[in-house]
């Protein structure tokens, strides 16, 4: 395998990274909203059994689609931080690769 198709294979690699870290990101911050919604719709079941309504979003959701227990956002959270911590390794690691070729070239 030549040096060229070396560095595409890990300007692809670091590309791939790169769309799983900004995936991660949104994800996370889906499961945030979707945590934070939850806890709303609990507080607005338990305004509601005082009769003094208070009325918070609740629209949008990650995989867990439920609104009534906020721990499927969290693990959903932890989830997406684990991806964005690999996806970031995978471009450390696809750096060092390319500074060590870059050394060799030298």
């Amino acid at each position: 395998m030549d040096i060229v198709s070396k560095s595409a294979g890990l300007a692809n690699a670091l590309n791939t990274a790169s769309g799983g870290v900004q995936k991660s990101s949104r994800d996370f911050s889906e499961a945030a909203k979707a945590t934070t919604d939850s806890f709303a719709a609990s507080a607005n079941e338990l305004s509601a059994s005082f009769n003094e309504e208070i009325t918070l979003d609740s629209s949008t959701y990650l995989s867990s689609q439920n609104t009534s227990d906020p721990l499927f956002g969290i693990m959903d959270m932890k989830l997406a931080e684990h991806a964005y911590k690999a996806n970031l390794e995978v471009m450390k690691t696809t750096d060092e690769m390319m500074e060590d070729a870059i050394d060799r070239l030298a």
